[in-house]
């Protein structure tokens, strides 16, 4: 997906404990409950507290909104989360939203959102960010996990 439009490129808030694993290769699928108006390509990983730095960023492969029971079922083997903690993320929603965690790059040393031209701080869901963001990381992020091709459990 990323490499057949121009990028649309969001920053989202991750807790470190599911930001560390998209960097690191072993979550494969991002958990949200809301859909994109404009779907992005690209997702600039911000470690939430207490880290509270930018990691790097992923390409989006396929965008999956189904309902969450069927989410948990083809997804709970890359998720990394545990099925308590997945369900009262979602808790009182019928229908959630899977983000294919497709190449991640990540930073050799995390950035500040200020780096990023982001001054109010992080958004409480996600936020678009101008494409150029992802020269910018570019040119900082010479660190990147090897791809690793199709996602088991139907990702990909």
């Amino acid at each position: 997906m990323a490499g057949t439009q121009a990028p649309t490129v969001v920053l989202m808030p991750i807790k470190p404990r599911y930001a560390e694993p998209i960097m690191d290769g072993r979550k494969r699928v991002e958990f949200r409950k809301t859909v994109f108006a404009q779907t992005p390509t690209h997702v600039v990983v911000y470690a939430s507290s207490p880290v509270k730095k930018v990691l790097g960023y992923f390409e989006v492969g396929e965008i999956e909104v189904d309902r969450v029971d069927a989410l948990w079922a083809k997804h709970a083997a890359v998720g990394c989360i545990d099925e308590g903690a997945f369900r009262a993320y979602y808790d009182g929603r019928e229908h959630g939203v899977a983000l294919e965690v497709g190449r991640a790059v990540a930073l050799d040393a995390p950035i500040s959102l200020l780096a990023l031209g982001v001054a109010d701080g992080p958004p409480q869901s996600f936020m678009y960010l101008d494409r150029e963001v992802l020269t910018l990381l570019r040119c900082g992020a010479p660190s990147q996990r090897p791809e690793t091709g199709a996602v088991a459990d139907g990702l990909g």
